[in-house]
């Protein structure tokens, strides 16, 4: 399950709305992917047009 999870995140980082995602509706910047039992949480803040930062948590 780890390498998934792993591989999953390092998606995020090319793309940050992969197919599946869900946007949170307790806030306009939160957003969940499942990976099996597993929900990564996580947080997009942009800083420019080119650059964001990401914050995530996993649940299990």
């Amino acid at each position: 399950m780890i390498p998934k999870i792993v591989t999953a995140v390092e998606g995020l980082a090319k793309d940050p709305y992969p197919a599946g995602c869900r946007k949170l509706p307790s806030s306009a910047y939160l957003w969940r992917i499942r990976v099996g039992d597993c929900r990564i949480i996580y947080l997009l803040i942009f800083r420019s047009a080119l650059q964001m930062d990401l914050v995530l948590t996993v649940l299990y």
